[in-house]
């Protein structure tokens, strides 16, 4: 108002406007639209710092401008925009996030920029608005990346005073940030006390989102809880179903994280920081990003912390409660009995210090307290899933460094360099113990857990060790004892192990039609590093689709193959074997269910025990195994490539169909050369029936005419012609051996043999097969009847010809009868008279005799003999009965020959 009341501009005059106070009051940091001067103009700018300042010194303004900062940030716009920093995403209020701005303020720095190394920001939080930065450490090396919507150095809003490590924050493009200092903050926060709280958490999150992100994982996620042994033990669906219960934590410097002796039930995981074990040593046990401690408490095998365990500097952990994990685990049974050694320690031992538990052991019942106390200084407790290694081979042992483990809570095994079982151990053991004493210079067996089941052990620390024998050397003795015992355990094993090779394994190699030219060398090679499984009666063998490890040889006992719906497909018998080409390592998955019919010993076969063979006696002995089995897998591939054998019959399959490839992997190819022979499996064979399939060349099929061993049983003119088969014939072995056929190679042929267990678990177990079983089954039944038909025709020639069972007692009579012709022959002759009439003997087939002696004595023996016979007999005491005494003279005799009268019985004993 200008003098005596006229005002000094007027309204109508000069238009005031103003613009941008958004920005000057922090509510909005990007102008939303150019203002460009049409006139000569004067302006007024005041500054932020300016504004800022302005309200400091007069505070009673203060509500007036935030209310009408806080009006047009409901009001929204494109003019509106506040820093949103990550803790405080999507739950702070408005108000909260404008003084933020307001007092913060906003910095834009260009690529390089050294400014945020200086402090304050050294020592503030700071969020990258846009652009991109590097953090960079005492040394200059980028140890990470901060894109934009990411913060840096946030704990330090929870008034921690941390120690500096030298990192800072380095814009590698033209950034915008906001530097927010703990003074800052904290005038900020004292406008807000119900906020705090939930601030502060979202502040620990954050904190430990962040440490996560430094080792490659999110919070809440099942790879934190890997972290830990105990819980790689378990399935996915367990952690992904416990992670929901995991809580962050951030832990101040020279903090107490848990107290020994009190009562715990957490376990944590540790992001980022450094903490101590203080167990009274020197050089305490540390836990860095990456460590688990409290595992034992949240399984229930310690109800008390055993140590205290200290912060060293800002810890960002998450932890998670024993009754969350026993609540979720009752809901995964499948976990649960996995877990179930552990659980059944802690239901009986659960709460009980670890020098009880030792104690409890016979190894050390005798031991003293104090030495069990000394032995338990750094005592740590190990989980251990199925299957897990304990201990390499060959791994150094120093005495002094080398740990020795107390197994507590399941079953491990004891094996050799070749990772075949010496021996079994259960709760209570020890393992390691002589590296532990420095009686071996490297680990001679490996440890594994044995079962589907976890192992709990404690581990002693070989300083530990060193020390409590230092103090009580008698204890030692109680060690070497146990190592004697088990070398000498070893020793056993070695020899049963050795007697097992030569009497069982080698010899059921030997019949494996994989190793048909091996030498007895070469599968004991094989046969060093195998071992034998047992199913009872009744337990699954193999299971079609599951993943195939190695080939199997039934030892003792019988198993049974079953279709998709339950339905037995044949027998295998013990030198049967199940997966060949997965030794050969052209197979990774079962293609049967088997199913063990009595109790049943299994020889496994895995490719790495072929490969190890062939390498080792090719360098020993100079041979190609190695060269022979590689070729064998390219045949097999070649097989399966073009659909043999199955594409060879006329049935109309495709090469690319899935059980016809499937068929073809387990075929084995036979090829002969002009003249080989080979001979049909019979039914009795361990692996059951059989049918060989001739792709290619000319064959014929022979029985054998004559039963006598001492006739040549190979040459020509014992064997009789059957038939002639040529490509794509389709031999049932079986029924061929039943009538003694053979197959000899007329020209060089190329026949498959597959067994009947096989293609039928083949056609079971894949759809595409009933596209052309019908046609099959068509050429089986043809097959079948054109066989039986042709030997029955052949076995009817061999059997008129075959020798009588009565031949030899026929040959005696004959003997005898033509001796008896010769006799009455020459009587005949000696009594003839000139005088006597000539007969005639037409009627009994034979020519007329002639008148003269001369003629009938040419005549043969049997004529001679019938003529004498009807001839008229010489009296009784005449010069013929002089000769033979009372001997007819039909009869005969011969010195060395049981005399007898009968007719031999000439009906054959079959009828």
């Amino acid at each position: 108002t200008g003098y005596k009341g006229k005002p000094l501009v007027q309204q109508d005059e000069v238009a005031v406007n103003s613009f941008g106070e958004l920005a000057m009051m922090g509510a909005a940091h990007r102008h939303s639209m150019t203002v460009r001067a049409q006139t000569f103009c004067f302006t007024i700018e005041v500054a932020r710092e300016t504004f800022i300042a302005g309200i400091e010194e007069f505070p009673g303004e203060r509500a007036y401008f935030e209310n009408y900062a806080i009006r047009a940030i409901e009001k929204g716009g494109t003019e509106v925009s506040l820093v949103d920093w990550p803790f405080l995403r999507n739950r702070a209020p408005p108000r909260l996030l404008h003084l933020l701005d307001l007092h913060a303020g906003r910095q834009t720095y260009k690529a390089g920029d050294l400014t945020l190394k200086e402090e304050p920001a050294r020592s503030a939080a700071i969020l990258v608005i846009s652009g991109e930065a590097d953090i960079v450490n005492a040394d200059d090396e980028i140890v990470d990346e901060l894109p934009s919507g990411w913060c840096f150095n946030e704990h330090q809003l929870l008034g921690v005073k941390c120690p500096d490590d030298g990192r800072f924050v380095l814009p590698r493009t033209t950034c915008e940030v906001q530097v927010l200092t703990i003074e800052v903050w904290k005038k900020v926060m004292a406008d807000f006390p119900k906020e705090q709280d939930w601030i502060r958490k979202s502040i620990m999150r954050s904190t430990a989102e962040r440490a996560a992100r430094d080792l490659g994982m999110e919070l809440n996620t099942p790879q934190i809880l890997r972290m830990s042994q105990l819980f790689r033990t378990v399935s996915s669906e367990f952690l992904q179903a416990i992670t929901k219960y995991m809580d962050p934590a951030v832990i101040m410097p020279n903090s107490e994280l848990v107290t020994a002796g009190k009562f715990g039930d957490f376990c944590f995981f540790f992001l980022s920081g450094h903490a101590v074990v203080e167990d009274g040593t020197p050089d305490p046990l540390e836990l860095r990003a990456g460590s688990v401690y409290g595992e034992a408490s949240v399984i229930g095998l310690n109800s008390n912390y055993q140590h205290t365990v200290t912060t060293k500097t800002l810890c960002a952990v998450q932890q998670i409660r024993k009754r969350h994990v026993l609540e979720v685990l009752n809901r995964f049974e499948e976990d649960k009995n996995r877990w179930a050694p552990i659980l059944r320690e802690a239901k009986t031992q659960g709460g009980q210090p670890i020098q009880a538990k030792l104690r409890r052991i016979s190894s050390f019942a005798r031991s003293d307290l104090d030495f069990l106390e000394m032995l338990c200084v750094k005592a740590q407790d190990m989980f251990y899933g199925p299957g897990a290694t304990i201990i390499n081979i060959g791994e150094a042992c120093f005495y002094g460094q080398t740990p020795f483990l107390v197994l507590l809570a399941g079953k491990v095994v004891i094996e050799n360099e070749l990772g075949v079982m010496q021996n079994l151990l259960g709760p209570g053991e020890l393992i390691g113990e002589g590296g532990a004493l420095g009686l071996t210079a490297n680990r001679t067996s490996g440890v594994r857990v044995f079962d589907a089941r976890c192992a709990h052990c404690v581990m002693i620390t070989g300083k530990s060790l060193e020390a409590a024998l230092n103090v009580y050397a008698e204890e030692r003795d109680s060690f070497e004892e146990l190592m004697d015992a088990r070398n000498q355990k070893n020793q056993e094993f070695v020899e049963r192990r050795e007697a097992w090779m030569s009497e069982t394994a080698v010899p059921a190699l030997s019949k494996v039609a994989l190793f048909p030219k091996m030498t007895l060398e070469f599968l004991h090679v094989l046969a060093a590093p195998l071992v034998e499984n047992t199913y009872k009666a009744g337990e699954l063998v193999s299971l079609l689709g599951d993943e195939a490890e190695a080939m199997l040889v039934v030892l003792e006992g019988e198993v049974e193959g079953e279709s998709r719906h339950g339905e037995k497909m044949g027998k295998l018998f013990p030198g049967a074997c199940l997966g060949e080409s997965t030794s050969l390592g052209i197979c990774s998955w079962r293609m049967a269910t088997v199913r063990a019919v009595t109790d049943t010993r299994v020889l496994a076969i895995p490719p790495s025990a072929l490969d190890r063979a062939c390498k080792q006696m090719d360098e020993a002995t100079d041979s190609s195994n190695g060269k022979v089995f590689a070729r064998l897998r390219e045949v097999r591939q070649e097989q399966v490539a073009t659909g043999m054998p199955m594409t060879a019959l006329n049935i109309n399959v495709s090469k690319d169909c899935k059980c016809v490839q499937a068929i073809a992997l387990q075929a084995s190819r036979c090829l002969l050369k002009p003249g080989s022979m080979m001979s049909p499996l019979p039914s009795t064979d361990p692996s059951g029936c059989h049918y060989l399939i001739l792709a290619k060349g000319r064959a014929v099929l022979e029985t054998q005419r004559f039963e006598d061993s001492s006739s040549n049983a190979d040459g020509d003119s014992s064997w009789l012609q059957v038939m002639p088969i040529f490509a794509g014939f389709l031999l049932l072995e079986a029924l061929a051996s039943e009538y003694n056929i053979r197959v000899r190679a007329v020209t060089a042929c190329e026949a498959y043999r597959v067994r009947k267990f096989d293609f039928d678990a083949c056609v079971d177990a894949i759809p595409s097969a009933q596209e052309w079983l019908a046609r099959w089954e068509m050429i089986e039944g043809e097959a079948r009847e054109t066989l039986a038909f042709r030997a029955e025709s052949a076995l009817g020639v061999v059997e008129s010809v075959e020798a009588h069972h009565h031949d030899r007692d026929i040959h005696l009579w004959r003997m005898r009868k033509d001796m008896a012709v010769t006799r009455a022959s020459d009587k005949a002759a000696s009594t003839w008279r000139p005088d006597a009439p000539h007969l005639s003997v037409t009627s009994c087939g034979w020519p007329k005799t002639s008148s003269s002696a001369s003629s009938l004595l040419k005549q043969p023996l049997s004529m001679r003999f019938a003529v004498s016979v009807m001839s008229s007999t010489p009296a009784r005491g005449g010069r013929g009965a002089a000769d033979d005494g009372d001997r007819p003279a039909c009869s005969s005799y011969i010195p060395g020959l049981t005399r007898h009268r009968s007719s031999p019985d000439l009906r054959r004993k079959d009828g």
